[in-house]
């Protein structure tokens, strides 16, 4: 493997994930894992990822649109959704947790992480997503408030627990 780009090509990732494309954050995530030292399997998930940017290059975010005045005239127009898995690393037990915030229906925001403590039930886990999700969306709403955008609504979060 020594031979093989997988350093530069796991960073090639990087900038797209993070200014317009959220749907690799997670699959980043997992390949950062093998830098140091990794194998076939690996490279080949790397040039399975750089085919799916390839065959997805119109995938994005787009900003605008009527749909985004009407929300943002109706005081609806911040959301987050978050999720947690629990135990999914086999060898640590560890959970994954993630979210993304969504402004007039464009996300704004998102992470993907692994969990630094190992939790005892599945409650915990999306406990722990939700509380990131919600330190997030108590700095967005300050940041909103200061950009002249209050809202008198609560907002909605999606969570499957």
């Amino acid at each position: 493997m020594a031979n093989k780009p997988y350093r530069e090509a796991v960073g090639s990732f990087m900038y797209p994930m993070t200014g317009t494309r959220p749907d690799v954050a997670y699959f980043i995530r997992e390949i950062s894992q093998y830098l140091d030292n990794p194998g076939l399997p690996h490279w080949n998930a790397v040039r399975h990822g750089l085919h799916y940017l390839n065959g997805t290059n119109d995938f994005g975010i787009t900003l605008g649109g009527v749909e985004n005045l009407e929300l943002l005239q109706s005081d609806e127009y911040l959301m987050a959704y978050t999720d947690s898995f629990y135990a999914a690393c086999q060898d640590t037990r560890r959970c994954i947790g993630g979210y993304i915030t969504m402004f007039c229906n464009s996300p704004i925001s998102w992470v993907t992480w692994r969990h630094h403590t190992v939790v005892l039930s599945t409650t915990e886990a999306e406990y722990i997503a939700l509380s990131y999700c919600m330190q997030e969306l108590l700095y967005l709403k300050l940041l909103l408030r200061e950009l002249g955008y209050e809202s008198s609504k609560p907002t909605l979060i999606m969570e499957d627990n």
